[in-house]
């Protein structure tokens, strides 16, 4: 027993030395608290992925803007297409135009008068025979001009006709003084004659008055400065230093233009038409006009000193059928002109819609693939064909304001289904209307549409500039679809 009692003390008081030896503590761990501070080596993978990324969207804008900047050249080629077809049925307008115009009469160009005065260039030579060409010392036209439009199918021709009087003098030179000997000049064989372009369009019979005698005029000439076309009458013998004066009234039809020359050593041109839309063209412009809606009065004077050539000649020695004057009557409407002016602005529109939708890819944080690009533009595009179209049919100003209508729902309400919302199609919708009613004002100008559209084109870029300044285009990455 005591053995045993002695063994499981000794057990006791060893179990109580072990307990109070003291457990080494496990080895201390360096653990270190998260912090906002990333090691060296991972900041220093954050800034190269960081790079990277800025570098990719860097790149990925510029593919895009180089996709769409191609897809605007590659529409434009369609827009050059409708300017082509406006060529064609401009052309197809001008035939239809000709074809009216030569059953009634076509521009008329009136050459004229002058006192043609044969003479043989040596006594003995019969047939040998040379002319020696007079032109009037003072020339005064009046003219009053009827207007009609008549039309063929879609197309439509100005007539005209037109009241017109001549009248002053001519003086017969001393021909010693020119060289040519007064035995060999047919004084009994002068002819007044004057050059008209087209003889359908003379209406009465021409009856010349000169010197209170009246002469019936006859068809043709023999002077090649007038080209052989118009109507002559046989003058009484005449003699140098004589004063001829003359008078003659003309009914003439005609298209579109009427021009004269200025034979005179003083020519004074007067014309008035109700015509409202005169186009004054030649050598010489009015000294005075007056247009309203009413129509016209215009008057022109010239003196021998604003040609180059003579009062008198032999002949083939000048020529005087490229100094004509006078003016054209212009369609108001002519819808091709305006046609062919709007498809000049073609890749200004492409730009300006396509820039839209890309700012909006920023601004409204949307998504538009190059698909949806190329259809918006094609929607431009077809704008051409179709104010063309409705033209031909309607009034210019109509038929602009329902092509441009119709374009801008089209793409206001493509706009909507893609994007799924109303903010977007209201703000693409309001700057097509206001491109197309921009456009329109320019159209409705003349002298100053170049520096209204500079302008306008200017505002627009300074509008961009302003809107994007705290964009940074390396950092774009926040601009997601929405969900």
């Amino acid at each position: 027993m005591d053995n045993k009692e002695n063994e499981n003390l000794v057990d006791t008081e060893l179990n109580t030395e072990l307990n109070q030896e003291e457990v080494p503590p496990p080895p201390e761990q360096n653990y270190k608290q998260p912090d906002d501070e990333f090691p060296e080596q991972i900041q220093y993978h954050t800034r190269q992925t960081n790079e990277t990324r800025k570098t990719d969207i860097s790149s990925s804008l510029t593919i895009k803007i180089f996709i769409i900047g191609t897809l605007a050249c590659v529409l434009f080629i369609p827009a050059m297409i409708a300017e082509s077809y406006i060529s064609e049925r401009k052309s197809r307008r001008d035939k239809v135009v000709k074809e009216i115009s030569e059953k009634w009469g076509s521009s008329q160009i009136l050459k004229g008068p002058v006192i043609i005065l044969p003479f043989k260039l040596t006594p003995e030579s019969g047939s040998s025979i040379s002319q020696f060409v007079i032109l009037p010392e003072k020339l005064d036209i009046g003219g009053n001009l009827e207007t009609v439009v008549r039309y063929r199918s879609l197309f439509q021709a100005v007539l005209y006709n037109a009241k017109i009087n001549m009248e002053g003098n001519f003086i017969i030179p001393d021909l010693k003084e020119l060289g040519i000997d007064e035995k060999l000049v047919m004084w009994d064989k002068a002819f007044i004659s004057i050059g008209i372009s087209d003889l359908r369009g003379i209406r009465e019979s021409v009856v010349f008055n000169i010197d209170s005698v009246q002469i019936k005029a006859n068809p043709g000439i023999s002077f090649n400065g007038i080209e052989g076309r118009g109507i002559s009458g046989q003058l009484n013998p005449l003699q140098a230093g004589q004063t001829v004066n003359f008078s003659f009234d003309l009914d003439l039809n005609g298209s579109e233009e009427l021009q004269f020359t200025p034979v005179g050593r003083t020519t004074v041109l007067k014309l008035a038409s109700a015509w409202p839309s005169p186009s004054f063209n030649g050598e010489f412009l009015p000294v005075s006009r007056k247009i309203t809606d009413k129509g016209f009065n215009a008057q022109w004077k010239v003196l021998h000193l604003n040609r180059d050539f003579p009062q008198f000649w032999r002949k083939g020695d000048h020529n005087f059928k490229n100094s004509a004057f006078g003016l054209k009557l212009k369609l108001t409407a002519d819808i091709y002109q305006k046609n062919m002016r709007i498809t000049k602005y073609a890749i200004i529109f492409l730009f300006f819609t396509f820039a839209a939708f890309f700012f909006a890819e920023i601004f409204h944080r949307r998504r538009f693939h190059p698909i949806q690009y190329f259809l918006v533009g094609t929607a431009i595009v077809i704008f051409y064909s179709l104010l063309l179209s409705f033209s031909e049919h309607i009034t210019f100003n109509i038929a602009y304001i329902i092509s441009a209508g119709i374009i801008t729902i089209v793409i206001s309400v493509y706009s909507a289904l893609i994007t799924q919302s109303l903010k977007f199609p209201i703000t693409i919708g309001s700057i097509l209307l206001t491109l197309y009613s921009y456009l329109f004002v320019i159209l409705q100008m003349s002298d100053y549409a170049l520096l209204t559209g500079s302008i306008g084109i200017l505002m627009v870029l300074t509008l961009v500039m302003f809107m994007t300044r705290h964009i940074d285009w390396y950092n774009l990455e926040k601009v997601t679809p929405k969900k």
